[in-house]
């Protein structure tokens, strides 16, 4: 089927230079499309990257843009695939390349070229005790508390780092979340531990104040920071596997729903769009009546051989059976109750002895920056430095 201008993927568009008509360089048609791509809100990193595929592109073909043809798209696809590109690298210079000629320049060059299918990974999880071990990992009250709403409440980094005072309401036990470009919202409910710490922010710091704050105190924490946050918690809690923050995030969509919640619960909790989003968190489930046909085989007292019979597991004492009375019981996220210190808070216990401390810090960055750079000349530090 050939796809034509009433493609949906061309909706919305309409070409702002003729490239089979022109005779304009390739320098002229970026300014052109970087003009467009500013009219429509794309940021900054979208333009660079844009740019990028458009560079490799013009030197791999190397022909003015009006003698682009579907072969020169086909030759740079394969050498991409020849060079063992991912299938998302791929699928971002189709995506790009069909925006720029196409939709924006009025060519038909990539219609052919279909975006490579996304390899199905079952996400990774945390078991309880490993999360637990992650959050108390944390070596501070900010880190536990920005662990706590990854893991207690299923935030992404991004949700958590621009979190505000006034979005928590400790009293209802919720917190609103902001997403999807700051178009909607949704509540979450708080988790027990982190109710006392967040009242006691709530009611001394400002509604408008960020709870985790980046350098600049109008700022809120950077994404990147968090993200080395939860691995050095996973780290110095010794798990192996590397952990981020979605690893969190999955970790609590699963646990809910072994504690019983339903997939349209958890599919507003997580914010998700479509719920086959949410679905893919079914196929980590085992089901609790699931029995290996190794254990069946044990349990049946087929023996295993003509004149050894196969003992039973745990005949006799009930071993390997969990009762009732031995059911794990639930235990609160962190041993130790939240206490608010010192310099180890996302909030300021007094105005002046915050302001009293970022200066003190302020000053031994600046002087041990200077000593490390005097280090890398090759020049003797002064002696009045700290």
């Amino acid at each position: 089927m050939i796809a034509t201008w009433t493609d949906k993927r061309f909706l919305g568009w309409q070409p702002v230079i003729s490239l089979a008509e022109s005779r304009a360089p390739w320098p002229r048609v970026w300014h052109i499309v970087h003009g467009e791509l500013c009219r429509r809100g794309y940021s900054r990193g979208t333009r660079c990257l844009y740019r990028q595929v458009l560079r490799t592109f013009s030197h791999h073909a190397n022909v003015p843009p009006n003698r682009v043809t579907t072969a020169h798209i086909k030759s740079c696809l394969y050498t991409l695939n020849a060079k063992r590109c991912t299938w998302s690298w791929i699928g971002i210079n189709i995506s790009m390349l069909r925006t720029i000629l196409d939709k924006l320049g009025g060519l038909r060059v990539t219609l052919t070229s279909v975006t490579p299918r996304r390899p199905f990974r079952l996400p990774h999880t945390l078991s309880p005790a490993n999360a637990r071990c992650a959050l108390t990992a944390g070596t501070t009250l900010r880190n536990q508390l920005l662990l706590g709403f990854l893991y207690g409440c299923g935030l992404k980094v991004s949700e958590a780092c621009g979190l505000r005072w006034r979005d928590v309401n400790a009293e209802k036990g919720t917190v609103r979340v902001i997403f999807d470009r700051n178009s909607r919202q949704r509540q979450v409910r708080l988790p027990n531990d982190l109710l006392p710490i967040l009242k006691e922010g709530g009611a001394r710091c400002p509604a408008d104040s960020f709870i985790f704050p980046g350098r600049a105190p109008h700022r809120p924490l950077a994404a990147r920071t968090a993200e080395a946050i939860v691995r050095q918690a996973a780290t110095d809690a010794g798990l192996g596997a590397r952990v981020t923050g979605m690893t969190l995030r999955h970790s609590y969509a699963l646990h809910s729903l072994e504690a019983g919640a339903n997939i349209r619960e958890l599919q507003e909790a997580l914010g998700h769009a479509r719920v086959e989003t949410t679905l893919i968190y079914q196929k980590l489930l085992v089901p609790a009546d699931a029995v290996s046909p190794l254990d069946q085989a044990a349990t049946s007292g087929v023996p295993c051989s003509k004149d050894t019979p196969s003992p039973l597991r745990g005949e006799g004492k009930g071993e390997g059976v969990l009762s009732s009375d031995r059911a794990p019981q639930p235990s609160p996220l962190f041993p130790k109750p939240l206490t608010a210190k010192p310099f180890d808070l996302p909030f300021p216990p007094e105005a002046g002895l915050w302001d009293r401390g970022h200066a003190f810090y302020r000053t031994l960055k600046a002087q041990l920056r200077g000593r490390f750079l005097a280090l890398c000349r090759g020049v003797s530090p002064p002696c009045n430095s700290a």
